[in-house]
């Protein structure tokens, strides 16, 4: 079953590989961007804020350029929030509107029998709602890869500031993961037992 979606996932991408490019250089920019601005948080404070709070005088020069920093680095996140969530769903909804039509047009070459043996409510579901259901998971794939980079970014980050922080992190993520499969497992029973009747 994972290969198979694997291999759904991969053909379109293949399908649209511009659109799932530009989603998901949004999606990592967003990622880096984020970890990129801790750093301009911690310079903006570190080397302007807390000196001027010691010599209690601000330079006007100095202080605008940090707010400008700041508003550049909010402005970027915003166009790569919008190049990640359009990106997705724009290739979802392409994706989705050419298999309808490919479906559809599969059911024009049939003759009029086929679509006798076969009832209507079939045919518009197939078209339809399995065309959505098989191209659903693309809207959510930008934001998977641009999570694994900011990820991948963060342990980069780790490990140049403090490699025994970035070890104790680097135990955490695995030890979360386990934590949610385990929960998830135990969980699922629970979910899909029938619920007791109510006493009358």
């Amino acid at each position: 079953m994972l290969v198979r979606g694997l291999r759904i996932l991969g053909k379109a991408i293949r399908e649209e590989p511009r659109i799932f490019a530009i989603s998901v250089v949004g999606s990592g920019g967003f990622g880096l961007l984020t970890i990129g601005g801790a750093y301009v948080v911690g310079a903006v404070v570190g080397d302007i804020v807390v000196p001027s709070l010691e010599d209690g005088r601000v330079e006007n020069g100095v202080l605008f350029l940090a707010a400008a920093v700041l508003v550049a680095l909010s402005l970027l996140k915003v166009a790569a929030i919008f190049a990640r969530r359009l990106g997705a769903a724009f290739m979802q909804f392409r994706l989705q509107a050419a298999y309808r039509r490919r479906v559809t047009r599969r059911y024009l070459e049939l003759p009029v029998a086929w679509h006798q043996r076969n009832a209507t409510g079939t045919l518009l579901s197939n078209a339809n709602s399995d065309v959505e259901a098989t191209w659903f998971p693309i809207a959510p794939l930008p934001f998977a890869v641009g999570t694994l980079i900011m990820l991948l970014g963060a342990f980069v980050s780790l490990f140049a500031t403090d490699w025994v922080l970035a070890l104790v992190g680097a135990a955490i993520f695995p030890a979360l993961f386990a934590l949610n499969v385990v929960y998830s497992r135990r969980m699922a029973p629970a979910r899909l037992a029938p619920r007791p009747s109510a006493a009358r």
